[in-house]
C-alpha cells in the first residue's frame, strides 16, 4: 500500500489547496469590485456638496491581513466637513455569512455594511464559520445591518447613506430603519 497512497494523499492535496486558493482569490476581486463601487455611490449621493466645497470624500489606503488571503490593499473613504468626520473602513472578507463588511464609522457611532445577496433581508440563523463562507454571489450587493435582536438587511439607498453618516457623526438620534 504505503508510497502510491502517499502519492495520491499528496496530489489530494495539492489539488485541494489550489482549489481553495483560486476560490479566495475570485472572493477578494468580487469584494474588491464591490467596494469600489459602493465608494462610487457614495460620491455620487455627496457630489453636490463636494462640489460646493462644503465637503470632502478622499479615498486613503489601508492594508487588511486576512488569513487565506494575506497582506493586500484596500481603500478607507474618508468623509469629512464642517464639524464632523467619518469614514467607510473595510473591515475584510471573511465574516460570516457574508462575503465582505465595511463599517461607517464616526465620532458617535458606526454602522454595518455587509456585502449579501441582494434578496437576503434578514441575518439567517446560521452557525457557519468564517472559514466557510457562502456561495460567490454575483448578485451581492452592500446592505446597512440593523442593531440587535433582529438583525435586519436595509437597501442601501441615498437617504438611507445619509441618515446612517447624520446617525454616525451624532447629528441624528438613531438610524432610520424603514
Amino acid at each position: 500500500m504505503g508510497a502510491p497512497v502517499v502519492e495520491e494523499f499528496e496530489r489530494f492535496i495539492k489539488k485541494q489547496t489550489e482549489a481553495r486558493r483560486q476560490d479566495w482569490d475570485a472572493r477578494q476581486r468580487f469584494w474588491l469590485e464591490a467596494v469600489r463601487q459602493l465608494y462610487a455611490d457614495v460620491r455620487s449621493w455627496l457630489q453636490s456638496h463636494v462640489d460646493a466645497q462644503a465637503m470632502e470624500c478622499v479615498e486613503v489606503p489601508r492594508t487588511l491581513v486576512e488569513t487565506d488571503l494575506g497582506r493586500y490593499e484596500v481603500p478607507a473613504l474618508e468623509i469629512s466637513g464642517p464639524g464632523f468626520r467619518a469614514s467607510l473602513e473595510p473591515v475584510g472578507i471573511k465574516v460570516r455569512d457574508a462575503l465582505g463588511r465595511v463599517d461607517l464609522d464616526g465620532l458617535m457611532g458606526s454602522v454595518r455594511l455587509l456585502l449579501v445577496p441582494a434578496d437576503r433581508e434578514a441575518a439567517p440563523h446560521s452557525r457557519r464559520r468564517i472559514d466557510d463562507p457562502p456561495a460567490l454571489d454575483t448578485s451581492a450587493c452592500f446592505k446597512i445591518v440593523t442593531e440587535a435582536p433582529q438583525f435586519r438587511y436595509l437597501e442601501l439607498t441615498k437617504e438611507r447613506f445619509l441618515a446612517a453618516l447624520l446617525y454616525v457623526v451624532g447629528a441624528r438620534a438613531e438610524l432610520q430603519e424603514e
